[in-house]
């Protein structure tokens, strides 16, 4: 199904260069993850968020979704993986992990 670009002046919530990285996975998706690639692009902005260490949460992200055009639910949904995906690269792990 296609739907409208969004373009960097639409999205005044990132950075510059974390605009690019978002719309690079937005403007091919339309904020669905149906596609192996989906899914890889929307984990590079994730990846991207970190390591630049985005002021970004995600009920910020979610908002920003809903806003452009992506459905409430869909919004909900890469918010939550968003979060949790932060989430797990902020974790130290405690141990080591041995081959077994």
């Amino acid at each position: 199904m296609w739907h409208n670009l969004v373009h960097e002046s639409d999205i005044k919530e990132l950075p510059p260069a974390t605009k690019k990285v978002f719309l690079h996975f937005y403007n091919v998706s339309g904020g669905k993850i149906s596609h192996p690639k989906d899914h890889q692009r929307f984990n590079e902005f994730i990846r991207y968020c970190h390591a630049k260490k985005v002021k970004l949460n995600e009920y910020q992200l979610k908002m920003l979704l809903v806003r452009i055009g992506c459905p409430p639910g869909q919004a909900k949904k890469l918010s939550q993986i968003y979060y949790y995906g932060r989430e797990l690269l902020k974790a130290e792990c405690p141990y080591v992990i041995q081959d077994i």
